[in-house]
């Protein structure tokens, strides 16, 4: 160790010397260190300096060490360890940057988890206080985790009759996250307290053990109002026989219309029975039948969630000993969106379903539960044509007691439970509609909605064309739509389901396979683009939102077409009225918008008719091909022809698509109409002249109907005003008349008077 002293209130430290060499290289960090020097050593140290340098010039470091080294030995082997230093601390150094890659990349991964099961907090205003907003968020998550372990769950106790694996099942369930759930949001959902469909089913279906056709809003619990009561039935009847038999089938069955439902259902009863033993399996079409077909005969699960398409297909191959061939074990049966399911396209297949579980299964102990959110829009389908017309003026009652028969519900053993609305949607449901005179005034107000109001929006239509066309016209003025229809892949509709739930601010267009069962919380808005057919379609597509009581819009595009559509819709709700007209309320917005969606709109026609003639072509091409035909002369014309046509189409499609390119570089007008002023200071008066606007779609609304109502009041009140002010000038006019009257027939009398005065005279 060497002692190093430096005069003044500087302490003494020891510095221990390296062993080894050192260059220019490995001392270039020093140049960027600033010389610090205590007050009074300055002058001296710069005087002592200066004579060294008078007296003798410093040689270069690397001279010396070479003068004191004479054997050329020793410098290669003093050179060869610094070549071997500076390669060791260059391994050294990207070892370390490899480390803080790594580092941040476990970072952002426990970050991106974090926000899966944290609850959604508000955003904070303090930007400054980051070290104290960590702390809390730390805080925070403790307690969350707190929270899933101290859920207040006593308005369940009142179920005495539940077993003890379901209340810690809800226990753990209390506060979780629906990403945890569905995998489909990240808003809170509570299972605290039973809604009222559950409260209203589980004493009859779990205490009772009765067959339940049951009706709610959507939106309600009705998932777990019948998971509850499969579980809590397994659980007691495997209390009942302890021995499993060698072959044993499922022992519970729920079916369901469509693939996200199943998958929905599945989440739901997994988080169910985590606290016990059984096991459940999901099976669907859009996957592979062999894979699903080896996973169940490997798992042999207890429950079982499936469409009816895939498992009448897999029951039909089952042979005698298989899994899905035994179903005299079976002790509850569920029908989910039942309307849906006696539907054409699913009436056939469930009823082979039934008709094979009604044979094998001991019906006395089978437990039924059907459920549906239109229980009393079902029209059944088992009717002959002549009689369709009398099916459809069916009342309420005589539906149900068709649904009852058809899905097998025991006679003296079931209870009707309806806790639908008269009008069948959700009491937080706000309607509205918007008048368009042809097409391009529909895209437009769907673009104007979708720009002007943030937030997540599932836009309808009827049919899987519209939803293409609509898709490609929202990608071409730069808006990032996802797509949902029955033609697509299993795993891009799950791929896109997620995407279109993980952003706050996202657009799903999608046919009705999203408009039953689909649970993801926090939806805005629903758009219907193209207005349904059908009264319970209407009510399952605006029940994506307004879910567990919170508010949601959903809003109808009617144009000329659709009207008929429309008025059948509101007849079918027992609307009295029309639906209020949704407000438009700044117009250079919607005008922008408008050239934008009239430029892709053209171009998206452009490109659907040349791929048309394409295709027409490779068909004729094809079919000669295999005909070993050659081409006349007329053909070839006609060809050359269409390749003219083709060609100016891509060119008018080119120079469209240069003029949108040009309007999406300029930015659209804002609401309230800041980019308008040219300031260079903020002044109080000219915050006072920007547009006071609101971003939220139901209170603009709201605001739209109070601003109607006050002014239908105040024009009654200048009606009756100026009724009365006519009524009192005719009365005043009238009473003018009588007194002109009067007094002409006073003025007659007197002349007459004078009259026969004078004749008297």
């Amino acid at each position: 160790m060497t002692s190093i002293s430096i005069p003044g209130n500087w302490q003494a430290a020891d510095v221990e010397a390296m062993e080894g060499d050192f260059d220019d290289n490995m001392l270039q960090f020093l140049g960027s260190f600033e010389e610090v020097l205590p007050d009074g050593i300055e002058t001296a140290q710069t005087t002592k300096k200066g004579k060294k340098e008078k007296k003798k010039q410093k040689k270069p470091f690397e001279e010396k060490a070479t003068e004191q080294l004479s054997d050329p030995a020793e410098i290669k082997s003093v050179e060869e360890r610094r070549l071997a230093k500076k390669q060791k601390r260059k391994e050294q150094m990207a070892a370390n940057r490899k480390q803080k890659k790594e580092r941040l990349a476990k970072r952002k991964q426990k970050e991106s988890e974090a926000k899966l099961v944290e609850p959604i907090e508000e955003k904070v205003k303090k930007s400054g206080e980051t070290k104290k907003r960590k702390g809390e968020k730390s805080e925070e998550s403790g307690k969350s985790k707190k929270s899933k372990k101290e859920t207040d769950i006593s308005a369940w106790k009142q179920f005495f009759f539940l077993p003890n694996e379901i209340l810690q099942a809800v226990e753990q369930m209390g506060f979780v996250s629906c990403a945890e759930l569905t995998k489909l949001s990240k808003f809170l959902f509570s299972f605290s307290e039973p809604t009222p469909i559950q409260s209203a089913v589980l004493p009859v279906a779990v205490r009772d053990h009765q067959d339940v056709l049951g009706a709610a809003e959507t939106g309600s619990g009705k998932t777990l109002a019948f998971g509850i009561p499969i579980v809590a039935r397994l659980l007691e009847s495997s209390a009942e026989n302890d021995e499993e038999e060698e072959f044993k089938g499922p022992r519970a069955l729920v079916i369901a219309p469509t693939r996200e439902l199943v998958i929905q259902i599945m989440r739901h009863i997994t988080a169910l029975i985590a606290p016990t033993s059984l096991k459940a399996t999901s099976i669907v079409g859009g996957l592979a039948q062999v894979k699903q077909d080896r996973v169940i005969s490997q798992q042999r699960p207890d429950i079982v969630v499936a469409t009816p398409g895939r498992l009448w297909a897999m029951m039909q191959e089952a042979e005698e000993g298989d899994y899905l061939a035994e179903w005299k074990n079976l002790k509850c049966l569920v029908v989910d969106e039942t309307d849906r399911m006696v539907e054409e396209g699913y009436f056939a297949e469930l009823t082979h379903i039934l008709n094979r579980v009604h044979e094998e299964s001991d019906k006395e102990k089978l437990q039924t539960l059907v459920f549906s959110a239109t229980l009393t829009f079902a029209k059944a389908q088992d009717v002959a044509e002549e009689e369709k017309k009398k099916a459809k003026e069916l009342s309420s009652q005589q539906k149900i007691q068709r649904l009852i028969k058809l899905t097998g519900l025991r006679e003296n053993k079931h209870k009707v439970i309806d806790l639908t609305r008269q009008m069948g949607t959700a009491g937080c449901l706000v309607e509205a509609r918007i008048n368009c005179g042809n097409l391009l005034e529909k895209d437009t107000a769907l673009v104007y909605l979708l720009t002007r109001y943030q937030g997540r929006t599932i836009v309808f239509v009827n049919s899987v064309d519209a939803a293409r066309r609509l898709y490609s016209i929202l990608k071409a003025i730069n808006s990032d739509p996802m797509i949902l229809h029955a033609k697509m892949i299993q795993k891009q509709r799950l791929r896109n389901l997620e995407k279109f739930s993980e952003s706050s601010n996202a657009v799903l267009i999608a046919t009705d396979v999203a408009a039953r069962g689909l649970d993801i919380q926090g939806i805005d808005h629903v758009i219907h683009y193209q207005v349904p057919k059908k009264v319970e379609i209407y009510i399952h597509r605006s029940g994506r939102t307004a879910r567990a009581s919170h508010r949601g819009l959903t809003v109808v595009l009617v144009d000329p077409p659709s009207r008929q559509f429309y008025m059948k819709l509101c007849k079918g709700l027992n609307r009295m009225q029309d639906l209020d007209i949704f407000p438009i309320d700044f117009e250079p917005l919607m005008i922008a918008i408008k050239k934008r969606v009239r430029l892709a709109s053209e171009i998206d026609s452009l490109g659907f008719r040349c791929k048309k003639i394409k295709m027409s072509e490779s068909w004729f091409e094809k079919a000669a091909r295999e005909a070993d035909l050659d081409y006349d002369e007329t053909r070839n014309r006609e060809m050359g022809g269409l390749n003219l046509e083709v060609d100016s189409m891509i060119k008018k499609s080119r120079q469209l698509q240069a003029e949108l390119r040009s309007e999406l570089s300029v930015a659209l007008p804002r609401s309230d109409g800041s980019d308008s002023m040219r300031t260079k200071y903020i002044t109080p008066e000219i915050v006072s002249r920007l547009r006071s606007v609101g971003d939220n779609a139901i209170d603009v609304l709201n605001q739209k109907i109070e601003e109607t109502k006050e002014w239908k009041r105040k024009s009654r009140k200048a009606a009756q005003a100026d009724e009365m002010n006519t009524v009192k000038k005719s009365l005043k006019n009238s009473q003018k008349n009588k007194d002109r009257l009067a007094e002409k027939k006073r003025k007659e009398r007197m002349v007459k008077k004078s009259d026969t005065a004078a004749e008297n005279n």
